[in-house]
């Protein structure tokens, strides 16, 4: 029985040094993903054949490794989640191959199709140059000729230098060199025709292979930071759960294995105290030579089991059980460290990621802000149609990139535990007027019905929740049906299941008459990055966050999202909602129409270090009327801006060179005149910690890049 014992806590020890491995393969396989998404960047760059082999032999590695973890292990709930890795990887070694083709494409048009028809171009305008002795026909002839050399050098531009304004400047040069040539080619002499019309055949081939060689960039660029970042992404979010799952099994084995330990303690003293009464000598013996080594492991593997590590395994050179015990015990000592080591290690990657994001937003958050800050000043100018078409399609683009970002982000908070739900009395009623009023234009231009059903009992009642969270839920639920909906209806019903005096039940759902869902892709909805399949994808676009993000709110609010589906037919997004009854006061809506009055006189000094964002605030400010404006361009020079003038409102970056914004705005809450100014920080920065920072240095008010002009003018109350 002694034997069995010992053998059972071998056996665990050997279970958690199999484990403990395959978690530090992983970690290093999760590493070598990220060093092969970068690779995959460079590669991108310049074609690099180096390059590529480097990639497929880190991609070999990582296949070969995940296939002798997934050889190694026994435990069905990891091998599923190694399966999903190995599919990952698996997609990702195809998308290698898609990459080599896509770069080829590109640089065909770009590198050898589109310099060839320039200069076929070139030789076509020396011919005329040669032929022809008509000095205003030359003339016009080295315009034709200037603007065909502007917009070679205007597509050289935009796809080596990446300055995507050229490519208007590309199409602009096309324009004027058809109607030129079109103009040259009737009314020249024979001995010059031929060539203009040659001259206006090879404009258009520039033409055609330009918006060919635009799309093979964008296709390569898409599937670079898109596709493969994506799987990147979520190969590191599967890691990170086999760590859990692993560290879960890990301290079942260790529970087991302690049990055994004490079994095997309970055992030998038993028959200590037989053998004392039998044999007294050799009772003592065992005793002595037995025991103490047990108390000696047994006090190892409690302290183990608490995180200290200090204690001496003795006894490993021991020939007998206690001997083999031993060493499993300094082998289960190694292996923790080991395993702590990699706790660490993950605790450290994951930091980082957060780091990344909150740059990836702040560096993305500061030029939007100058992009969709102009594009508003410019709205609000004289346009022609055509201008203010454009105008709308450069606000769009940026508030739809702003979408993916924010949505980036949600799902990062969520992941990391960092989602707090506030729970402030609203009215319901108020979010489903919110909603129609939001929904119906989009539903009028499809051309689809649109239903929400009142509520009645719901019209003189408060109820306590996160209304911001609740409506984010239901605006990605019914943008998704609108979206994938031809014709038909939307719907979105609310029924009350129970009416309590302290609480309310909803029975919540959004129907569709739209494209439907196949059963058998219906788990995968709720995936990050993930949709219905590819097509869904390149047909209506997303990002395939907005259902994931949705349905992990629900779930923290304890209503987990259920989806009912028939292809052709439509969708049915359903959850039960318990909402607690208040008697106080109503969280108003943040589209609540108020009346905004501000006081022009009020002196106001802008700190921000980027002269764009410099540019759209002050305009912003005039327009609200303001008039006594002053900038810094850092944090020093608006403490000493403070010293010598007395300023009303302080708008203030954080991140600056020289001072920052958290630093500045405690030295200039020092300052006597200052201490109930108003501080309103302008950041890109846009995490709840980045928030409290901010409030914690002494600001009133937190705004985030980019400035909606209505948010900014509410501050400035």
């Amino acid at each position: 029985m002694l034997t069995n014992k010992i053998s059972a806590v071998q056996y665990s020890v050997e279970r958690i040094l199999q484990i403990s491995n395959n978690s530090i393969i992983v970690l290093e396989i999760n590493k070598d993903i990220v060093e092969l998404q970068r690779d995959v960047t460079v590669f991108g760059q310049g074609g690099s054949t180096t390059i590529f082999a480097k990639m497929m032999t880190t991609h070999d590695s990582i296949k070969s490794r995940l296939e002798e973890v997934r050889r190694q292990t026994e435990n069905d709930e990891l091998l599923n989640t190694i399966q999903n890795m190995k599919t990952l990887v698996v997609r990702y070694g195809e998308n290698l191959g898609v990459l080599v083709q896509l770069y080829q494409t590109k640089s065909n048009y770009i590198d050898i199709e589109l310099p060839e028809v320039f200069q076929q171009g070139v030789k076509a305008f020396n011919q005329i140059a040669k032929v022809n002795n008509n000095q205003k026909l030359l003339f016009e002839a080295l315009v034709a000729h200037n603007l065909w050399l502007q917009m070679e050098r205007s597509s050289t531009l935009f796809f080596n230098k990446k300055q995507f304004k050229q490519r208007s400047v590309v199409n602009q040069s096309i324009g004027q060199l058809n109607q030129k040539l079109t103009e040259l080619a009737q009314t020249s002499e024979a001995n010059s025709e031929v060539h203009f019309a040659s001259l206006l055949a090879l404009t258009n081939r520039y033409q055609t292979l330009f918006a060919k060689s635009v799309q093979a960039n964008r296709n390569f660029l898409g599937l670079i930071n898109v596709v493969m970042a994506g799987d990147a992404v979520e190969f590191t979010n599967q890691a990170k759960l086999l760590k859990t799952q692993s560290l879960g099994l890990l301290s079942a084995i260790k529970k087991s294995g302690a049990e055994a330990v004490e079994i095997t303690e309970v055992i030998i003293k038993a028959s200590i105290a037989v053998g004392l009464i039998l044999f007294l000598g050799f009772a003592l013996f065992f005793q002595l030579h037995i025991t103490a080594a047990i108390k000696r492991l047994t006090y190892a593997f409690k302290s183990f089991l608490t995180g200290d590590f200090s204690p001496k395994i003795s006894d490993t050179e021991r020939k007998d059980e206690i001997g083999l015990l031993a060493k499993a015990a300094s082998e289960f000592k190694k292996m923790n460290q080991d395993l702590l080591k990699a706790k660490r290690e993950a605790e450290k990657t994951s930091k980082i990621k957060t780091e990344f994001l909150a740059n990836m937003s702040h560096e993305i958050r500061t030029p939007m802000n100058g992009i969709l800050g102009m594009v508003n000043l410019l709205g609000k100018t004289t346009l022609s149609p055509q201008q203010g078409e454009m105008v709308g399609v450069i606000e769009s683009s940026g508030q739809g990139l702003m979408v993916v970002l924010n949505d980036i982000l949600d799902i990062s908070k969520i992941e990391s535990g960092k989602v707090l739900l506030e729970q402030k009395p609203f009215k319901f009623n108020d979010v489903i007027v919110e909603l129609r009023h939001m929904f119906e234009p989009l539903v009028a231009e499809k051309n689809i019905e649109f239903h929400i059903t009142s509520v009645p009992e719901l019209a003189l009642i408060n109820v306590v929740g996160d209304v911001t969270r609740l409506k984010q839920v239901l605006i990605n639920l019914l943008s998704n049906a609108v979206k994938f909906t031809e014709h038909g209806t939307v719907t979105l019903r609310i029924a009350v299941d129970n009416l309590t005096d302290k609480n309310v039940s909803l029975n919540i759902a959004v129907v569709d008459t739209g494209i439907g869902i196949e059963h058998k892709v219906i788990k995968k909805l709720f995936d990050a990055f993930s949709q219905g399949d590819t097509s869904i994808t390149r047909r209506f676009g997303g990002t395939g966050l907005g259902l994931t993000i949705s349905n992990r709110l629900l779930t923290l609010m304890g209503a987990p999202l259920k989806v009912e589906s028939m292809i052709g037919k439509g969708s049915k997004f359903s959850f039960s909602l318990l909402l607690p009854i208040s008697t106080g006061q109503t969280h108003k809506l943040e589209n609540e129409n108020k009346k905004i009055v501000i006081d022009p006189a009020k002196r106001i000094l802008i700190v921000e270090d980027n002269k764009i964002n410099q540019t759209v605030l002050n305009a912003m400010l005039k327009g609200f009327g303001f008039k006594d404006i002053k900038i810094a361009d850092n944090g020093a020079i608006a403490v000493q801006l403070c010293h010598e003038f007395e300023f009303d409102i302080i708008l203030m970056d954080m991140q600056m060179p020289i001072m920052d914004g958290l630093t500045a705005t405690r030295e200039i809450r020092k300052l006597i005149n200052y201490k109930s100014k108003k501080i309103v920080a302008l950041t890109a920065n846009v995490l709840v910690e980045d928030q409290q920072s901010c409030f914690d240095a002494g600001m009133d008010e937190f705004l985030a890049k980019p400035i909606e002009p209505e948010k900014l003018k509410q501050a400035l109350i």
